[in-house]
C-alpha cells in the first residue's frame, strides 16, 4: 500500500494529472522534450498556461463581486455626471518675464537666477488673498448666491471696524465666504519649460467665469505695477535726498580746488597733464639728449687721445674727399715714376702736389679733432645745466600730490553725482511709463460648452474603471478568503493529486437516520438510503480510486484537521460503499467523541475498542454486524476514558489492527482531528493509507497545509484527500452537475 501511494505521489510530481471529478490524466510521453532549451520552453508554457487559468478560475469564481463594484462604479459616476450642474472653466495665459525685462526699468536690476522658483512665487501671489479680495470687491461676488448663501448676506461681522487699525483689512462673513469659494474653483498651472503662466476658474455661469479670470489677471498686473512704482517712487526719493549731500561736496572740493591751483600755478594742460607734468617731461627729454650726445662726443675724443684717429673725423665728408685726391695723386705719381723717370718735371709738379694734399688734409684732421674736442665740452655743460633744472624742478612733488588728492576727489564726487542724477531721471520715466513684465498672451473667453463633465468621456472611464476595478476586487477576494473551496485549492497548497469532492448536503440532526422531513434535509447515511444522489457518487469516485492499489487487503485512516469537517460521516458511507466487495470492519477510533454507533441507530455498546484494549473483552465479542448491509462491521467506542488515549497509541492498537487485517479484506478506521489530538498521528504508522478530509467553506488553507506537513513529516502515506461540503452549483463545478 505504501509503495502504490509513494507512486501515486511521484507521478503527482511528474505532472501526471489525477482528478476524481475531472479523471484527467495527462501521458509524458504527449510532448516529449528533447533538450534542456525545450524543457524549460514547456516548463514556462505549462506555468503561464496554469496562471491563466489560474486567473480565470478566480474570475468566474468571484464575478458576482466584479460585476457588482463595475456596475456600482458605472452607477455612481452616471448618477454625478448627469445629475451635476455643468461648469464652464475658461482659462487666460500669461507671460511673465523676469524683473528687468520691462521696456523702462531701473539700470542694474538683479537678474533672477531660478525661473522656476520665480514663476512659483507668481502663482502663488495669483492664489494668494490679496488679489482674491480685490477681485471679490470689484465683482460683488459676496452677494452671487453661486458663492454666498442668503443666510451669510446679512451677517454683520463681530468686530467694530472702526476699532481696527487704519492699514487692517476687515472681510465680512459673505466676503470671507466668497473668498474661501473663490480660491476652491481657481487653479494656477505654471510650466517648467517657458514663463507661461496658466489662470483657469469653474463656475455654473459662462460670463461670470470668464470675468473673474479677467479681473484677476487685470488685478495681477495692476498689483505688480503698484508695487514696482512704490519701490521707483521709494528710491527716487531717496537718491534725491542722497544728490543734495553729494552736490555739496562737489562744490566743495572743487572751490578747494581752484584755490589750490591759483596759489601753486598748476594749471591743467588737458584731462591728463598739467604745466608742472609737461615741464618735467620736456626737461626729461632734453636730459636724455644731452647725455647722448656727450656720451658720443666723449667716445669721439677717447679714440683720439688713444689712436690719433676718430671715425667722426675719418667719416667726415672733407677728410674723405681729400683722401680720395690724395690716393688718387699718389697713384699717378707712381705711374708717372715708372714711365718718365725721377727727374722729369711732370713727376716733380705731380709730387708737389702730393705733399700739399698730404698738409691739407692733416690740417683738416687738426681742425676737426678741436671742434670735437670743444663740442665735448659743450655737451658736458648742457647735461650738468639740465640735471641741475630737473633736480630743482623735483621738489614740486609734494604740491602735485596734493594737487592730485583734490582733483581726484573732486572728480569723485562729480562722478557719483552725475550717476545719481542719471538714476533718478531713470526712476522718473519708469514711474511713468507704466511698463510691465507681465503681458497677457490670451484672455478668458466665454465658452458655449461647459468644460465639465464630460459625459462621454466619464462613462467609457467608468466603465473602463469598473472592468478592472472589479478583476481587482475578484482578486482581492480570493486573497481574502482562507478558507478551501476548491479541489484546486488543495492542490495548490498541499501538491497532491488524488483529490474527491464530496457536494454539500443539508443534513437534519433531529431525523431518523435515512429519514427527510420534506425540505431537502437529509440524513449523514446517504450511501445506504441515498445511493443515487451526487454525494454517494463521490464516495464511489474515491472507492474506485483505491481499487487501483494493488492489494484490497488495508487499514485505511480517516482524519480531518480539527473537528467537525465530516471524518465520521465519510468514514460511515465509505465503509458502507467497500462492504458492497470487501469484508469490510469499520473501527470507531474516536475515543474522545464516539460516533459511529449513533449513525446506525445503536446504542452505548457496553463492550467497545477501549475494553478490547484493555483484554477485558475479546474482539469477537465487540464486533456488530450491521443489519441491512452485509460484509459490514462495526467495532465500536463507548464513552471516552482517561486512559482510551494511551491505550490507542499503544503497542496493542497495532496488535488489533493486525488481527482485523487478517480477519477483514477492508479495515477503515475513524479517528480524532490529528491537529487537535496526539493519537491520531500515532495511528498514521499503523495503517497502510491515510485519507485527509476537509471542509469546504470551513477548513483554513493554514489548517490544510499544516495538517499536510504534520502528515508527510511523521510518514504518513496519504492516499486521498476528499474535500467535503463543496458547492457543486458553483460555476467552477458545472462540469459536475451531470
Amino acid at each position: 500500500m505504501s509503495k502504490n501511494f509513494e507512486l501515486l505521489r511521484e507521478a503527482g510530481k511528474q505532472e501526471l494529472v489525477v482528478s476524481t471529478g475531472a479523471g484527467e490524466v495527462v501521458p509524458p510521453f504527449l510532448a516529449k522534450p528533447t533538450n534542456h532549451r525545450e524543457i524549460a520552453r514547456l516548463k514556462a508554457t505549462q506555468e503561464n498556461a496554469v496562471d491563466v487559468s489560474v486567473a480565470m478560475r478566480h474570475l468566474k469564481k468571484n464575478w458576482h463581486w466584479g460585476a457588482g463594484f463595475a456596475l456600482a462604479m458605472i452607477v455612481l459616476v452616471g448618477l454625478y455626471t448627469f445629475l451635476s450642474k455643468p461648469v464652464f472653466e475658461p482659462q487666460a495665459r500669461l507671460e511673465v518675464d523676469p524683473p528687468g525685462s520691462e521696456s523702462f526699468s531701473l539700470a542694474n536690476v538683479q537678474a533672477v537666477q531660478d525661473t522656476t522658483a520665480f514663476l512659483e512665487t507668481q502663482a502663488e501671489i495669483l492664489k494668494g488673498d490679496e488679489l482674491g479680495v480685490r477681485v471679490v470687491r470689484t465683482l460683488h461676488l459676496d452677494s452671487n448666491p453661486e458663492f454666498v448663501s442668503d443666510d451669510l448676506k446679512l451677517k454683520k461681522p463681530n468686530i467694530d471696524p472702526g476699532k481696527l487699525p487704519a492699514d487692517a483689512v476687515m472681510l465680512t462673513p459673505a466676503e470671507s465666504a466668497a473668498l474661501s469659494a473663490f480660491h476652491k474653483r481657481l487653479w494656477v498651472n505654471t510650466f517648467r519649460s517657458n514663463r507661461i503662466v496658466e489662470i483657469g476658474f469653474g463656475s455654473h455661469d459662462p460670463v461670470l467665469a470668464a470675468q473673474i479670470v479677467n479681473t484677476l489677471t487685470d488685478q495681477f498686473i495692476n498689483r505688480d505695477y503698484q508695487t514696482r512704482y512704490e519701490a521707483i517712487m521709494n528710491a527716487s526719493t531717496w537718491l534725491t535726498r542722497q544728490l543734495d549731500d553729494i552736490r555739496q561736496k562737489l562744490d566743495s572740493s572743487q572751490a578747494a580746488l581752484a584755490k589750490y591751483q591759483k596759489e601753486t600755478g598748476i594749471i591743467d594742460v588737458d584731462e591728463k597733464q598739467n604745466t608742472v607734468n609737461q615741464r618735467v617731461s620736456e626737461l626729461n627729454k632734453q636730459l636724455t639728449d644731452a647725455e647722448g650726445l656727450r656720451i658720443q662726443l666723449q667716445a669721439a675724443v677717447d679714440s683720439l687721445n688713444k689712436s690719433g684717429a676718430s671715425s667722426e673725423v675719418e667719416t667726415n665728408p672733407l677728410v674723405e674727399s681729400l683722401s680720395e685726391r690724395l690716393a688718387e695723386a699718389r697713384a699717378d705719381l707712381a705711374q708717372a715714376k715708372v714711365s718718365y723717370g725721377n727727374n722729369n718735371a711732370n713727376v716733380k709738379r705731380l709730387a708737389n702736389s702730393v705733399t700739399e694734399l698730404e698738409s691739407e688734409l692733416t690740417a683738416a684732421r687738426s681742425r676737426l679733432a678741436k671742434g670735437i674736442a670743444s663740442d665735448y665740452g659743450s655737451a658736458s655743460t648742457r647735461e650738468r645745466m639740465l640735471k641741475s633744472s630737473l633736480d630743482a624742478t623735483n621738489t614740486l612733488n609734494d604740491k602735485m600730490m596734493k594737487f592730485m588728492t583734490l582733483k581726484r576727489e573732486m572728480q569723485n564726487n562729480q562722478d557719483l553725482y552725475n550717476s545719481l542724477y542719471a538714476r533718478v531721471k531713470e526712476a522718473g520715466i519708469a514711474a511713468a511709463s507704466r511698463s510691465s513684465n507681465i503681458r497677457i498672451i490670451d484672455r478668458a473667453q466665454i465658452l458655449n460648452r461647459p468644460t465639465r463633465p464630460r459625459k462621454a468621456l466619464n462613462m467609457i472611464l467608468a466603465v473602463l474603471a469598473g472592468l478592472i476595478g472589479g478583476v481587482f476586487v475578484c482578486f482581492l477576494k480570493e486573497g481574502l478568503d482562507t478558507r478551501v473551496r476548491s479541489a484546486q485549492d488543495v492542490k495548490e497548497l498541499t501538491g497532491l493529486r488524488c483529490i474527491t469532492m464530496v457536494p454539500m448536503v443539508e443534513i437534519d440532526e433531529r431525523l431518523p437516520e435515512g429519514a427527510s422531513n420534506g425540505n431537502g434535509l437529509m440524513s449523514k447515511r446517504f450511501q445506504l438510503d441515498r445511493p443515487l444522489s451526487p454525494e454517494a457518487e463521490a464516495i464511489r469516485l474515491l472507492q474506485a480510486e483505491l481499487q487501483t492499489l494493488d492489494s484490497h487487503k488495508h487499514a485505511l485512516l480517516i482524519t480531518s484537521p480539527r473537528p467537525q469537517e465530516g471524518k465520521t460521516t465519510l468514514a460511515v458511507n465509505l465503509a458502507i460503499a467497500q462492504a458492497h466487495h470487501f469484508r469490510t470492519c469499520l473501527v470507531d477510533a474516536d475515543v474522545r467523541k464516539p460516533g459511529v454507533a449513533a449513525f446506525f441507530g445503536l446504542s452505548a455498546p457496553t463492550h467497545d475498542l477501549t475494553a478490547v484494549l484493555r483484554g477485558e473483552t475479546p474482539l469477537e465479542s465487540a464486533l456488530i454486524r450491521v443489519e441491512g448491509v452485509a460484509n459490514l462491521t462495526l467495532l465500536p467506542a463507548a464513552s471516552p476514558t482517561p486512559e482510551a488515549s494511551h491505550l490507542i497509541m499503544s503497542n496493542k492498537m497495532s496488535a488489533l489492527l493486525q488481527r482485523l487485517r487478517a480477519s477483514f479484506e477492508c479495515v477503515i478506521i475513524d479517528s480524532a482531528p490529528f491537529l487537535a489530538c496526539a493519537e491520531a498521528r500515532a495511528l498514521t504508522n499503523m495503517v497502510d493509507g491515510v485519507i485527509l478530509i476537509g471542509r469546504s467553506g470551513a477548513t483554513t488553507k493554514e489548517e490544510l497545509v499544516q495538517g499536510a506537513e504534520v502528515l508527510t513529516g511523521a510518514g504518513a502515506p496519504i492516499v486521498g484527500v476528499v474535500l467535503n461540503s463543496v458547492d457543486m452549483e458553483a460555476s467552477e463545478y458545472r462540469y459536475f452537475r451531470y
